[in-house]
């Protein structure tokens, strides 16, 4: 007999009976699908170890609450896209006891309780599992009071998440017109458990890091998809040693890419990681390539809203060149569908991105388009889009009304935790309004899951802002310095850097910054960035500021 601690996930199928005797085979082919490209992937993504699978119902142990809580949020939000099967699930964190092939414990049973009082296709969690969620998790839990559930001796307060909100997750997927890219469960014949859910990580990272492009509609499926890319991989082990042999397919069946892949068995999580991140860049690389030669060989009269917006995407970069491409792209986006949001979204995080490092006499005749494209934006994108947050962003930076723009956020978070501009744009308000932890929840959140996306350079550079306002000036440094690698013109980055470096009393490399930082924008001051950020009066923003005095900027 075995005891521990662990987080718990227990998940039960909905009408399991009636849905075998309305139609076994139609039920059967759709758990198998669940399994396999919902279920195991999600569980494996997030080190889950099922401990118990009753066919219609699995218990999972987990190391942390926040890794069963996100499995099971991801689960729920895939499936809605399928009809066929809803589940409920609850997470508690306790004592599991292993004895004789069963578990028991607190820890299963309540879970096993709160999976019963779960609303369909959503999530039930303890109070103690919410006490232990950072704060982009939090907002998407209603807190339901204490409860009484069979069989427990004491009242457990509980927490839920709906369906309908878990339902809005895909309203942030990239719309028609863009990549598709079937991914292909990775297959192996061992009949090992640890080289099955290492298939099944590697198969859901590979969707998570290509999922969060912004222009590449990344899913897993067991067949492909009509008209998409296609990447199928096998998973081979013998004793200790791995392969992974992995391909890329196009539509039409031509092999893009192909490599191999080898790892030890005994360093499994470390290769899981870097292979998955290896593999992803790989792909993304030739997706990359092959949409941008595909666009610049249309005739600019004969690309689609889709292609421009794609176009502006792909070749923007925090530089005032790049940023001038991708706002001439919007400009055409808009032009070809003036009904269609995203540009609009788009054009003024790109505004934002201008004016915020400092460049904004050089868009003087776009910035007087933002009230119209605000006004468009708003009109256009459902109250589920993750543009949202890029709008109650812009919105506090015009007006300045915080409050406003944090019940915004909050409610957007609540639907869409794990979109990347959700976390970029909710991450930055926080930071703007001197609220550097939920900054960083959101930036940390987004640095683990968003590899290839146009806002590499600013995950980390909000790193470095939120570093810097919470006084840890050697960790802004390095974030900052991350920023630069990635795009070494980027002013705010080197700003936070010159402000963390005099803090910590290296005064010389502060002044090197701002010399650097002078040569591109060479009226700099202390009440011009105030103004520019809308920065409110908060010890953050003192601390930031008083960096900057402290390295010679003039006030």
């Amino acid at each position: 007999m075995t005891r521990r601690l662990a987080a718990i996930l227990a998940a039960d199928v909905i009408g399991y009976s009636k849905l075998m005797s309305e139609d076994q085979d139609g039920t059967l082919a759709a758990l198998r699908r669940l399994r396999s490209e919902v279920f195991a992937p999600a569980v494996a993504s997030k080190r889950g170890k099922i401990i118990k699978s009753m066919g219609d119902g699995w218990l999972v142990a987990f190391d942390s609450a926040e890794d069963a809580v996100t499995c099971a949020m991801h689960v729920q939000d895939r499936l809605t896209t399928d009809p066929a099967v809803k589940l409920r699930i609850g997470v508690h964190t306790g004592d599991v006891v292993h004895q004789d092939e069963d578990v028991f414990g607190d820890g299963v049973n309540i879970a096993a309780r709160l999976e019963e009082i779960s609303p369909h296709g959503g999530v039930a969690i303890s109070d103690a599992v919410w006490g232990a969620l950072d704060g982009t998790l939090k907002p998407s839990f209603d807190d339901q009071g204490e409860k009484t559930l069979k069989n427990i001796a004491h009242p457990v307060r509980v927490w839920a998440r709906g369906g309908d909100v878990a339902g809005a997750a895909y309203g942030g997927k990239p719309p028609v017109g863009f990549p598709r890219l079937s991914i292909i469960p990775i297959e192996t014949s061992s009949d090992d458990d640890e080289i099955q859910e290492l298939a099944a990580a590697i198969t859901s990272d590979l969707e998570a890091f290509l999922g969060t492009s912004q222009w590449i509609d990344a899913n897993i499926s067991t067949t492909p998809v009509a008209n998409s890319y296609v990447a199928t991989g096998a998973l081979r082990n013998r004793g200790d040693r791995l392969r992974l042999e992995i391909s890329l397919t196009a539509s039409n069946g031509e092999r893009l890419w192909g490599e191999k892949y080898d790892g030890l068995l005994s360093d499994s999580f470390d290769w899981q990681d870097e292979t998955s991140q290896t593999v992803a860049t790989y792909i993304f690389g030739q997706l990359l390539d092959r949409e941008e030669l595909a666009i610049e060989n249309t005739p600019e009269d004969q690309r689609t809203a889709e292609q421009w917006y794609l176009y502006g995407v792909m070749r923007s970069s925090q530089d005032p060149h790049g940023l001038l491409h991708a706002i001439r792209c919007i400009e055409k986006a808009i032009e070809k569908a003036p009904a269609w949001g995203r540009p609009y979204i788009l054009g003024l995080a790109v505004l934002f991105t201008a004016t915020s490092m400092g460049f904004g006499a050089q868009f003087q005749a776009y910035l007087a388009k933002q009230s119209e494209w605000l006004e468009k934006a708003n009109a256009a994108e459902p109250k589920a889009s993750p543009a949202r947050a890029i709008l109650a962003f812009s919105e506090y930076v015009r007006t300045g009304d915080l409050n406003a723009a944090r019940a915004t956020m909050t409610s957007i978070l609540r639907r869409l935790p794990f979109d990347p501009e959700v976390l970029m744009f909710g991450g930055y308000l926080f930071l703007h309004a001197g609220e550097p932890k939920p900054g960083l929840d959101c930036m940390l959140k987004l640095a683990k899951q968003s590899m290839h996306t146009p806002y590499a350079a600013a995950i980390h550079n909000g790193i470095s802002f939120a570093s810097l306002q919470l006084e840890e000036c050697e960790k802004s440094v390095a974030a900052a310095m991350t920023a630069l690698k990635i795009n070494p013109n980027y002013t705010a980055a080197r700003r936070h850097m010159a402000s963390a470096l005099a803090h910590l009393g290296r005064l010389d490399e502060a002044k090197a910054e701002l010399d650097v930082l002078s040569k591109v924008i060479p009226d700099n001051s202390i009440s011009k960035i105030r103004s520019r950020l809308n920065l409110g009066d908060t010890d953050g923003a003192r601390f930031y500021l008083e960096g900057l005095r402290l390295a010679g900027m003039p006030e």
